[in-house]
């Protein structure tokens, strides 16, 4: 029998909203509050303090029924990808709240054409009411002036966002070019000192190991076999010594503990062992855009002397010559006529032992190129043999079982599934999904066209057609219709993806279900059906994704 959805309220539309009396309504509000890195500390606008103070206002309001509070704490504001915004933006699509209170604007999003894109667009599409206490603002009950006034508060907090960004970034830019260390951490084999946080001082203890990892590689030892002689040899990783001192959060210090080739590359390839900061690996400012960019190993600035060194310049140079004839050599000896399969199973399956992941081995081959077997492996174990004893199991062997179980189950829900339904909703993606891409190639038509007029507004301004504050006035304003398309293209790209992949799913599933499918199911559609599998020694667990759809 299908489980009922607790979360089954109706959720009235914007329209519906508009035309009935709030206090005859009741709407579903989740609180939003959110706290810049440059605000921490700020009690009067701690994330404790913003929810509070939204709590005691839903309560004052008898139409408000508070469902869920949603926080970003150390969140920039100048974008939405945040945990708990996009959390509530889910909830939102799901109907589980049409209503949001936050303290003002500022807490919601520093970014004016993003912001005015998710009141202006976004949540009337949706049916949200959006409130911002502090501002005296309500979109149920909104005038022109007060929807102006919020525009300028949009554009004003972008400024202000966008200032500051700049200023942060040249104060960094002068720190760097003056030597001083910036990170979060001090690296592995140093620590920052107690006179000066921006400067690093050896830390002998696991200096020593910095200098035996180097040791290593020039004898000729590989990063995979330095990483198990360091784990054999009980030598704590950065990350176990960061989670023993609680700089790093989490319950999963433990499964991190221990060294892997990518944590001992990343070693020997930093300079900052011989006594030199780099200057920036790469860029990523608000005022310029926001985007973050990796800066080229050819292009980075050094700037040497700024700490002891650890490794002499001679011994990083040896060790960096080695791993380039490496990444060289291991480039040429990999076969392009090597057998490719699909990685079906890539993060669905945990040992049963340590509840690690488990990884799919390089693979065996023959001469010729042509695919012996894959085996899958405990990760923990395959990095310390000592930590578990979980045995690897042949990548054909698990497939082959997992499909005969996932069928089987399969079969058994065809007798309570609707297929009548379910070929019905496959329709209704692909018919969204066609929809929505016609959609996106009107807007990146008209993205065209607006960037066409942009350029021929500067010839027009070049032949004194315009004068001066008309260009910057018309300017202004392609801009700004460009940014918005840009949103919305890349919104309906998503809104595309997401609708294809459901209408493919059901495709899959369907065939599956009546059992018209004569081909193998591909990675993708386990992933929609399976939510991990669990190898023991002599068992295997398979937790599916619907299993919480039927009793």
């Amino acid at each position: 029998m299908a489980r009922p959805n607790r979360n089954n309220r109706e959720v009235m539309s914007e329209s519906d909203i508009r035309s009935t009396d709030k206090k005859d309504t009741t709407f579903l509000t989740a609180i939003y509050a959110r706290l810049s890195i440059e605000d921490n500390g700020i009690d009067s606008d701690s994330i404790e303090t913003q929810i509070y103070y939204l709590q005691k206002h839903v309560k004052e309001q008898k139409e408000l029924e508070l469902i869920s509070t949603y926080c970003d704490n150390g969140m920039t504001g100048t974008n939405f990808e945040r945990p708990g915004f996009q959390a509530m933006l889910s909830d939102i699509k799901s109907k589980k709240i049409n209503c949001i209170v936050v303290k003002d604007l500022s807490r919601f999003g520093r970014n004016y054409m993003e912001a005015g894109n998710y009141l202006e667009n976004i949540f009337p599409y949706y049916g949200v009411r959006f409130i911002s206490v502090n501002d005296n603002y309500d979109s149920l009950e909104v005038t022109a002036n007060e929807a102006l006034a919020l525009s300028l508060k949009n554009v004003y907090h972008d400024i202000y966002a966008k200032d500051i960004s700049r200023k942060i970034c040249t104060l960094f830019d002068v720190k760097k070019k003056k030597g001083l260390y910036l990170g979060r951490f001090a690296p592995y084999g140093y620590k920052k000192s107690n006179m000066n946080p921006y400067q690093l001082e050896i830390e002998e203890e696991t200096a020593s190991v910095v200098r035996e990892i180097f040791s290593l590689r020039i004898k000729g030892m590989g990063v995979i076999k330095i990483a198990r002689w360091l784990n054999d040899q009980g030598i704590r990783s950065q990350s176990c010594r960061l989670y023993e001192l609680r700089k790093l959060k989490g319950t999963n210090g433990e499964a991190n503990a221990l060294w892997s080739g990518s944590s001992v590359t990343g070693i020997l390839e930093n300079p900052v062992y011989c006594g030199c900061i780099v200057e920036r690996k790469s860029e990523q400012s608000y005022y310029k855009g926001g985007k973050k960019r990796l800066i080229p190993k050819e292009e980075w600035k050094y700037i040497e002397n700024t700490h002891e060194a650890i490794i002499d310049q001679g011994t990083f140079i040896k060790a960096q010559t080695i791993m380039e004839e490496s990444k060289k050599n291991k480039k040429e000896n990999h076969s392009t006529k090597q057998e490719q399969t699909e990685n079906r199973l890539k993060g669905l399956v945990t040992c049963g032992y340590c509840h690690g992941k488990m990884m799919r081995d390089s693979g065996y081959f023959t001469r010729d190129g042509n695919l012996i077997h894959y085996r899958l492996i405990c990760r923990r174990k395959y990095m310390k043999q000592s930590v578990c004893n979980a045995p690897s199991v042949l990548e054909t062997e698990l497939i082959s079982a997992v499909s005969v179980t996932v069928r089987n189950q399969l079969i058994v829900l065809a007798d309570l599934w609707d297929l009548g339904i379910r070929y019905k909703k496959q329709v209704e993606c692909q018919e969204k999904a066609h929809g929505i891409a016609e959609k996106w190639e009107h807007n990146q038509a008209v993205f065209r066209e607006v960037d066409i007029k942009a350029l021929e507004l500067y010839d027009d301004y070049k032949r004194g057609l315009l004068s001066d504050s008309e260009f910057i006035y018309a300017q202004k304003k392609y801009e700004e219709q460009k940014n918005v398309l840009k949103i919305d293209v890349k919104s309906l790209k998503e809104r595309q993806t997401e609708e294809k992949q459901t209408a493919d799913y059901e495709i899959c599933l369907n065939e599956l279900l009546q059992g018209n499918s004569n081909n193998s199911m591909t990675g993708e559609l386990w992933n929609h059906l399976i939510d991990k599998i669990v190898v023991c020694r002599k068992k295997i667990e398979i937790h599916y994704t619907f299993c919480g759809e039927y009793e």
